[in-house]
């Protein structure tokens, strides 16, 4: 696992465009940054955000914590990823779609 390292919102939107959600939580809107909310994760992997919560709890996913807030390191999801896409060849031999550095 990668490890884990806070930043404050303002190292957070250094640079990254950013806007305030519905609970005043910054969140970013380019997938450039190095820190991304549950819902970045969810809209890169295309899963629900529950199943990014569940990775989150059992600890596949490393992240940190500020507050309530949720931040996962792109350098987190990218070593998820390579670990998984390592464990499909192993496994079936196919990959997953999801996985894919270069989807659409």
């Amino acid at each position: 696992m990668v490890p884990a390292t806070f930043c404050s919102d303002a190292e957070h939107n250094t640079t990254a465009a950013s806007s305030l959600d519905k609970n005043n939580e910054v969140f970013t809107e380019t997938p450039t940054s190095a820190f991304l909310t549950v819902a970045d994760v969810q809209r890169e992997l295309r899963v629900s955000e529950d199943t990014v919560r569940r990775m989150l709890a059992r600890g596949d996913l490393a992240f940190v914590r500020a507050g309530r807030r949720i931040r996962i390191h792109r350098d987190a999801l990218e070593a998820w990823r390579a670990e998984e896409e390592r464990r499909n060849r192993k496994g079936a031999g196919t990959q997953n779609p999801r996985l894919s550095s270069q989807n659409p």
